[in-house]
């Protein structure tokens, strides 16, 4: 997540070796709530390896608090899982199991008016992903 930083350019050295040294590299489950909200667009520029590991943790948090949380967090998930046909590789590399999770939150995400977000990029990214 850190060279996330560098790419988007806003990155102090300083804030790059803080965020270096506190990123969870090994097990999703081990990403802090806090990490999530700080860095919240990091799949506008995470690679599909990186996008499959965060992309459980990032799903969580947006469940547990999205309705309660004032980052963009939801949306930057909705615009990288409505790209899936920009280029199936990030959906090839999950299961039929974990597609199926990306599907059951995405029509959570669409109907779930409380949670301000952008239900059309979730309505859109669904029906991506009911062909992957």
């Amino acid at each position: 997540m850190a060279d996330c930083i560098i790419a988007d350019g806003y990155g102090h050295p300083s804030a790059i070796n803080e965020a270096k040294g506190k990123e969870e590299s090994r097990d999703w489950h081990a990403i802090s709530d806090k990490y999530i909200e700080r860095y919240d667009n990091v799949f506008c520029f995470a690679n599909d390896i990186g996008a499959r590991f965060l992309l459980p943790a990032y799903m969580i948090w947006i469940i547990k608090n999205a309705s309660t949380s004032e980052t963009c967090t939801t949306d930057f998930v909705l615009y990288f899982l409505d790209r899936v046909d920009k280029g199936k590789s990030f959906a090839d590399l999950l299961t039929n199991d974990q597609k199926g999770a990306v599907r059951d939150f995405l029509s959570l995400m669409k109907n779930q008016m409380i949670m301000h977000c952008d239900s059309k990029a979730a309505e859109s990214a669904l029906k991506k992903w009911k062909c992957v």
